[in-house]
This record gives C-alpha cells, sequence and structure tokens, in this order.
C-alpha cells in the first residue's frame, strides 16, 4: 500500500552549470508528470533538464533553445526510483524559471 504525500513542485531559476534541481528520496515512489520552462532573460538560452540514474544522463525532458520570453513544457510521465535525480542547466544562470510537477508517494516498508 501507498501513502500519497503533499509536495510543492520543485522550482527555481535555473543556474548557468548543472545542478540538481529534485532528488527522489530513500522509501518514495515518484513521477515527474510535468517539466515547466520560462526564459525570462533579454536572449536565447539554451536550456537542458534532464534525469541522471547512477550519475548518468539517461533521458532528456527538456533539450531546447528558448528565445527571450518564450516557454516551453513538457508533460509526459517519468517514474523516478530513491536516488534518480531531475538536474538543469541554461546558458545564462538565473534567467529561466523552471517548475516540476512531481507526484510522490511514501513506500510502505514491512
Amino acid at each position: 500500500m501507498t501513502h500519497p504525500l503533499p509536495i510543492s513542485p520543485p522550482a527555481g531559476k535555473l543556474p548557468s552549470s548543472d545542478a540538481a534541481l529534485y532528488t527522489c528520496p530513500a522509501f518514495i515512489a515518484a513521477e515527474v508528470v510535468s517539466v515547466r520552462a520560462v526564459n525570462t532573460g533579454a536572449g536565447t538560452n539554451e536550456t537542458r533538464i534532464y534525469l541522471k540514474r547512477a550519475d548518468e544522463v539517461t533521458a532528456h525532458l527538456l533539450r531546447v533553445n528558448l528565445e527571450a520570453g518564450w516557454a516551453a513544457l513538457d508533460t509526459g510521465r517519468l517514474p523516478l526510483r530513491a536516488g534518480d535525480a531531475i538536474w538543469g542547466v541554461a546558458t545564462n544562470a538565473d534567467e529561466v524559471e523552471y517548475t516540476l510537477g512531481v507526484l510522490e508517494e511514501r513506500l510502505e516498508v514491512r
């Protein structure tokens, strides 16, 4: 049996060097249900948000050149295991705002 958990969506501004945005905790089943990125800067930002599993890039959720004022949205579902992490980076720090839609459920441990 699982127990749904309330979670505030991971959100913030992308850095200009690769950084973890969300890491699935132990004893949790998580699923990314949406990824949103908005370029608030004055120029184009190459934007990447991706899954790292066991320190290897295994899937790109978003990989796009965002023009100033443009947004990108992905609503594909991606299940996560404990330790899986969503990472992100943009050309210019603090110019791309991101929000991750993540569902978490506590796994019952016996």
